[in-house]
């Protein structure tokens, strides 16, 4: 089931595989094996709503301000399948005085698992009716005290956990049993699960902006798209760089290989999706628009079930981005070395118009990155910003500062590395 969620966000945000476990990894502190595929499922997301995004924002910042408490839960992927295994194989109508005298042992095994739904359940309860007042996002809020309400049907009580292990009646236990039945054949404890599982999603996510430190993002509505100090989350000493894309809605940028370029495009990309999905990101500043769809195109491959090559599969995502904008919808989208996958007078060509036509889009942004140093001033007149990572090449050393500075990149180390590791030299001993 996970593999197949991954692939899943592969398939739709075309970036590695490796990225998004790496990025995933981050935020995964759930408790709970079930929790996983939750998780994966909070990231895998191509569309969005303004609404949605707020409350799941809000509802992980409520999550930060009761992670000490929460933390103090403790439960793990053992009790929970005992507790799942136990309400589905309940039947109070075995539990009687013949199974006691003739069955001690399932007897007593009954009796045990009574008391470990007991505390299961009190435990839960007790940590909601903690978090519960402290909590403001109003949705969220009710889902907490909807579960308690539910846990409550069970007349769980202080009392009755110090009675649970030796002291609760008999019949007070096949009661229980009865109304875990009764409850489980109205598949009553689908909501708590799916409750008690997405918990362990925000709680997971919430430890992981604790730990990394992130910071939330802004939405605006005035075309502001600034990102102050931002870094990508894999690199363990990153430099870090600012954009302020407002201006302009395409940017295109350039820079020799190694030189960062798509590092720092696939650290805006991330940063724009965390600030979509409600998550905080690694930047000391982020405020941006909102948009509809977001799209990134890093690792685009050739897709031989369909009989496409390298080049039409790019056509076929530039197409569905295009269909996408010309409905209206505001959409974010980088794609990373446009168009390689043809020739270079080819990739000239389009390149040009496909920059020019997405220009007029306003209301969405394009990043771009490209090698074609021939296109620079083709693209003076368009609605675009010029970026590139400054590095340079003197005494016979490549320096990459990793920095993001206006301009146009002119660069080039293919022939410098090509003679830097001696090919040219061995190429030369070869004998005729």
């Amino acid at each position: 089931m996970i593999l197949v969620l991954l692939l899943i966000f592969v398939i739709i945000f075309q970036i590695s595989l490796m990225d998004f476990i790496e990025i995933s990894k981050l935020f995964d502190y759930v408790r709970i094996k079930k929790s996983k595929p939750m998780l994966y499922r909070f990231f895998s997301k191509e569309e969005f709503d303004m609404k949605e995004t707020l409350r799941q924002q809000k509802i992980l910042k409520f999550f930060l301000k009761n992670l000490a408490v929460i933390s103090q839960y403790k439960t793990n992927d053992h009790e929970v399948q005992a507790i799942n295994s136990f309400i589905n194989d309940s039947n109070y109508e075995n539990y009687n005085f013949t199974t006691k005298l003739f069955y001690t042992a399932d007897f007593d095994k009954i009796n045990n698992n009574i008391a470990f739904f007991i505390h299961f359940f009190y435990s839960f309860k007790i940590l909601l009716e903690k978090i519960i007042s402290n909590d403001r996002s109003d949705n969220y809020n009710q889902q907490m005290i909807d579960i308690v309400d539910f846990i409550n049907t069970f007349s769980i009580d202080e009392q009755f956990l110090l009675l649970s292990k030796n002291r609760l009646t008999f019949n007070k236990r096949k009661a229980l049993l009865k109304k875990i039945v009764e409850v489980s054949d109205q598949k009553g404890f689908m909501n708590f699960w799916n409750f008690f599982y997405m918990f362990d999603v925000y709680y997971s996510i919430a430890k992981g902006i604790n730990v990394l430190g992130l910071c939330f993002p802004e939405f605006n509505n005035d075309g502001i798209f600034k990102i102050e100090e931002f870094y990508h989350l894999q690199i363990p000493r990153p430099v870090k760089n600012s954009v302020d894309f407002s201006n302009k809605n395409t940017i295109i940028f350039t820079g020799p290989n190694m030189s960062g370029k798509s590092t720092v495009m696939k650290s805006v990309s991330i940063i724009v999706l965390l600030t979509h999905l409600g998550i905080a990101v690694p930047a000391a500043y982020c405020n941006i628009p909102f948009y509809q769809k977001i799209k990134f195109f890093f690792n685009t491959t050739d897709s031989i079930e369909n009989g496409h090559s390298y080049f039409m599969q790019e056509l076929l995502n530039l197409k569905d981005v295009l269909s996408s904008v010309n409905s209206g919808q505001k959409c974010f989208v980088a794609f990373d070395e446009i168009f390689k996958g043809t020739n270079i007078n080819d990739s000239i060509k389009i390149t040009i118009q496909v920059v020019n036509g997405l220009s007029k889009f306003s209301e969405s942004k394009f990043i771009i990155s490209t090698h074609l140093n021939m296109i620079e001033d083709k693209l003076e007149t368009m609605n675009c910003l010029k970026l590139k990572l400054k590095s340079s090449y003197a005494n016979q050393q490549l320096e990459f500062s990793y920095k993001l500075e206006e301009g146009w990149s002119k660069l080039e180390v293919g022939s410098i590395l090509f003679n830097q590791l001696g090919i040219s030299q061995l190429l030369n001993m070869v004998k005729l």
